[in-house]
């Protein structure tokens, strides 16, 4: 994921002004993370496709979406625009095939147990320190409370 890049550099400014949390410290940092878990990492992600093609093409305008512009400074500036043109024209389905992988990835923890072990390590090592998982499923928030312990 793409946090530390993103966000880094400004909290660090932020931390550096605040007496109370120098270097971070006490701090707690939220990221929305979505989860689905199965046994086949392809259906996996082709179910959180169309969920990010949803936030990331349909909420807002062309000119002024917040999760286009994330999506954006993450890496995927001309994916961000592709969504969006498509699913704001109408055309969701190819919108959410225009998702890709690595995207999911990042912003998703995907698929079995041990590739969600992997993602799992990696938000870990980020930086944030709370994750907000969006799941409909009870056994992706059991797996991870078994990887969080």
């Amino acid at each position: 994921i793409h946090f530390s890049e993103v966000y880094g550099e400004s909290l660090a400014r932020g931390f550096e002004k605040n007496a109370a949390h120098r270097g971070g410290q006490g701090f707690d940092i939220a990221a929305h993370v979505y989860v689905r878990t199965g046994q086949s990492l392809e259906e996996c992600r082709s179910r959180l496709r169309t969920t990010l093609a949803l936030i990331v093409g349909g909420y807002g305008a062309l000119t002024k979406n917040f999760y286009a512009d994330a999506v954006s400074r993450y890496g995927y500036e001309s994916v961000a625009r592709t969504v969006q043109e498509l699913y704001l024209s109408g055309n969701r389905d190819a919108a959410a095939r225009a998702v890709p992988d690595a995207l999911v990835d990042e912003l998703a923890l995907v698929g079995p147990k041990t590739h969600i072990a992997k993602q799992f390590e990696t938000w870990a090592a980020s930086g944030v320190t709370t994750l907000l998982c969006w799941t409909d499923q009870a056994e992706a928030l059991r797996l991870l409370a078994d990887l969080a312990q």
